[in-house]
């Protein structure tokens, strides 16, 4: 009886928040009047809005996307005058390269999962992980960091969630480890990303704006600067993640089995899977972007139907929806010349350790909202103009606290993927998320003098 009660209860708390919302939103529009200009305004009621409708899911998240690329094509484009082209902005996001990697990534998944070889692989890493909780957590999180070292965080979140999906039918469904090993691959690939130039595009834009200042940083150099920030990171986010979601038993009964033969279609799927890896693993040398190869694979699965239109229908297609109105979000900011106001604010100290702590949280608030690549675009430019502190060290800092942010599913793709699992709610990757970016930055200011000794004295 109570259960009518407290749905209708809710239902009226979402109208509430809705208006509040959209109250805020207008009053956002209302405030920036003679601060930036009437596009900018418009974008800031966007803004507003999305962000408000995302944190509180008083719609299904991929309907807020498809807003967002409503609202910004009918109030940014045609009443402003501000191009017949603007639109492209708007809608291209949905065939972004990004876009067209995850999807690549979620289709080897399914034939992953079809032919059985999600559960082989499992089950080979399980007779070296154990059975017993955080040690599987720790050797999923280590094997994640490690292949987020050379392929993309997207790409590696993609195979490891599929590595992963079989274990977790072994658990209880209540079970909260389950929201920890699920959560644990996204901040891995993360972790691992920083430690290499190629691991993540913000670094390779930080390293190519600081060699524009004559400052040239090697591949070795990077990497012993940001290791031990990842290991000791990949250390404390396992603990994180143990304590926030334990587990109900002390071993977690995995004795899989392949869920069918090793036949020659699962070899073949296993070859390609492998191909694509490979691919992925020495784009930097063959120089075919990473979202090409993912089509490639998508396209050859396709064409010795290993997958089928039935396939394609269980792919989780909210998913690429919410992508899309993540990066129309960030387009729209750059365009109208919001995010690029929002900098100009007169709210950076003068001291050098606030200076770094206010350039920390700046990045880590925007790329919640904005793709991490957008954010870095926006902000070194920004920081190696700012005269207070090292200039150099502060780009640093956005390229890495960049990939600290507070891990919601439109902040990065492998946190979008996590959500798709059906596993986490809004509130478990806030929660996670908030502990993760914390202690993350932390560490990172903490070794500051040891990265600036590393890179820029050596």
């Amino acid at each position: 009886m109570n259960h009518p009660m407290r749905l209708e209860f809710w239902k009226q708390k979402k109208v509430w928040l809705s208006a509040a919302a959209l109250a805020l939103a207008a009053a956002s529009y209302a405030g920036l009047q003679g601060q930036c200009s009437e596009s900018a305004r418009r974008m800031a009621f966007i803004f507003v809005l999305a962000a408000s409708f995302w944190t509180f899911e008083m719609i299904p998240l991929y309907a807020t996307a498809l807003w967002v690329v409503f609202l910004e094509s009918f109030l940014l484009v045609r009443p402003l005058g501000m191009g017949s082209g603007l639109e492209t902005y708007f809608i291209g996001p949905l065939a972004d390269p990004v876009i067209v990697l995850f999807l690549g990534g979620f289709i080897l998944a399914r034939a992953f999962a079809k032919y059985g070889i999600d559960s082989s692989i499992a089950t080979c890493l399980l007779r070296h992980a154990g059975n017993r909780p955080y040690f599987m957590l720790l050797s999923f999180m280590a094997a994640t960091a490690f292949l987020g070292m050379w392929i993309s965080n997207t790409a590696t979140s993609a195979l490891m969630l599929a590595v992963l999906l079989p274990i977790l039918g072994s658990l209880d469904a209540g079970d909260p480890f389950r929201k920890a090993l699920v959560l644990g691959i996204p901040f891995a690939a993360r972790i691992g990303g920083i430690t290499t130039p190629v691991g993540s595009p913000t670094n390779a834009l930080a390293l190519g704006l600081l060699a524009e200042r004559g400052i040239h940083v090697n591949f070795l150099t990077w990497m012993s600067a940001t290791l031990p920030l990842a290991v000791l990171l990949l250390l404390m986010t396992s603990g994180i993640l143990y304590i926030l979601f334990p587990p109900r038993q002390a071993a977690v009964p995995c004795s899989m089995e392949p869920t069918r033969p090793f036949d020659r279609d699962a070899r073949l799927v296993l070859f390609i899977g492998a191909a694509t890896a490979g691919l992925w693993l020495t784009s930097p040398w063959h120089r075919m972007p990473e979202y090409l190869t993912a089509l490639l694979c998508a396209g050859v699965l396709a064409a010795m139907r290993l997958i089928t239109v039935e396939d394609l229908k269980k792919i989780d297609w909210d998913i690429l929806i919410l992508m899309w109105g993540g990066l129309a979000l960030g387009e729209g900011m750059m365009i109208t010349g919001l995010a690029d106001w929002a900098m100009t604010l007169p709210v950076y100290p003068h001291e050098k350790w606030l200076l770094y702590l206010a350039v920390c949280l700046v990045t880590v608030l925007l790329s919640t909202f904005m793709s991490n690549t957008a954010t870095v675009n926006l902000l070194i430019p920004v920081a190696l103009s700012i005269p207070a502190g090292d200039a150099s060290m502060l780009a640093v800092l956005v390229a890495l606290a960049a990939s600290f942010d507070l891990g919601l599913p439109i902040s990065t793709p492998p946190m979008a993927m996590a959500y798709g699992t059906k596993e986490l709610s809004i509130s478990d990757m806030l929660k996670a998320g908030t502990v993760f970016a914390l202690v993350a930055n932390v560490l990172l200011l903490a070794g500051v003098e040891f990265m600036m000794k590393e890179v820029f004295v050596r």
